[in-house]
């Protein structure tokens, strides 16, 4: 009889139709099936097993219930991945709502108008549609600062709920069109030899020949518009230029894991001008290294930091963490997590499409126990 077990559902029929599996976190191993995930045929068939000591899951409350009431002495161990996934997701959200989809650095000179400071007519016609956003979006924060519902700032100015729930969640408003950020495009992996061949002075026409030889597919007028816009803006600004994505990248890695070289110094120039963007990688760092430490005791002091932070993403992460904080000391202190759990369901999903239309119950559940103690 198994001491440490790992429960996990998985779908017959996703919204449909769930089962649960039970697997041995010793060995590995299908320890038992239930054709639910509901309360009352779980905790059946939970009551085969005697002596667990450990359960690991993932944060499912309907689980949490169902193992304390069977194994009112074992400790639930919440799943590291997720855990690790949940706040890194959170810092990620915090990084959308503050940092644009492209940023410049803020030694460049030049304006968002280009070098000269002369607006295009697309640009004015673009300029002038933010400028009424942004009268909107003052009028709305303005609402919301003196304490006004969703619903009443959407009577009182007539825009739709969802805009105004939106604009309240926000803390600026974020740019308008490409005049204001950059997006991304397939020429991104050839703008800097564009840029490098502009500075040597090299013809339209020759710096377009060479970045179609070399593999670009975008049509030829999209070169010449970028190398247009290289020649107007300068080439120092659009080296300049970082986007999200990258900066993501340090929630994840090591600076010197990311391997390209131009871009590590970018995204770290950006880091040390936005110290609270620092900050945050920092407390990822610190949670990741909490989890691997082995004392769950140093939780609390790191989830009364985030408190006393007032990041909402990140307080909101570890709001839901203190509501399974025993489970999640446990995913600390003991090392047993539900990876063999998803694993084990990875393997049943294969199955299962393996035998499409006829992975009844039965057969599945046969195949699978067939395959683990004899396959």
């Amino acid at each position: 009889m198994p001491k440490h077990i790992a429960i996990d559902d998985f779908a017959f029929k996703k919204r449909h139709r769930y089962g649960t599996a039970i697997i041995d976190a010793d060995t590995g191993k299908y320890a038992a099936f239930v054709d639910s995930r509901d309360y009352e045929p779980v905790t059946e068939a939970l009551k085969a097993f005697r002596g667990v000591e450990t359960v690991s899951r993932d944060g499912s409350g309907g689980y949490r219930k169902i193992i304390a009431d069977s194994f009112p002495s074992a400790a639930q161990v919440s799943d590291r991945f997720h855990l690790v996934k949940n706040f890194t997701d959170a810092a990620y959200w915090y990084f959308k709502r503050v940092i644009p989809h492209c940023v410049v650095s803020k030694r460049e000179n030049a304006n968002i108008l280009g070098v000269s400071g002369k607006a295009t007519s697309y640009e004015r016609r673009h300029l002038a549609v933010y400028e009424r956003r942004l009268a909107v979006f003052k009028r709305i924060k303005a609402l919301q600062a003196d304490g006004k519902s969703v619903a009443a700032a959407a009577r009182e100015t007539g825009f739709d709920e969802e805009c105004v729930r939106r604009y309240y969640k926000m803390e600026n408003l974020p740019p308008h069109s490409q005049i204001m950020q950059e997006r991304g495009s397939k020429l991104n992996p050839y703008k800097e030899k564009i840029v490098e061949m502009v500075k040597a002075g090299s013809r339209t026409k020759d710096i377009q020949k060479t970045v179609l030889e070399t593999g670009c597919k975008c049509a030829p007028s999209r070169i010449r518009m970028y190398i247009s816009r290289v020649r107007r803006d300068g080439p120092d600004r659009v080296l300049e230029t970082v986007y999200r994505r990258d900066i993501k990248k340090l929630l994840y890695k090591a600076p010197d894991e990311i391997p390209d070289e131009k871009l590590r110094e970018k995204v770290l120039k950006y880091v040390s001008e936005n110290p609270q963007v620092s900050l945050v990688i920092e407390l990822t760092k610190e949670f990741k290294e909490i989890l691997k430490s082995g004392k769950p005791n140093k939780l609390d002091a790191f989830n009364a930091k985030i408190c006393s932070l007032n990041i909402k993403e990140l307080t909101t992460c570890v709001n839901a963490f203190e509501n399974d904080i025993a489970a999640v000391k446990n995913a600390i202190a003991f090392p047993y997590s539900n990876g063999i759990a998803e694993g084990k369901i990875n393997k049943l999903k294969t199955i299962k499409r393996m035998v499409y239309g006829r992975a009844g119950y039965e057969l599945l559940t046969a195949r699978l126990f067939l395959s683990d103690h004899f396959g």
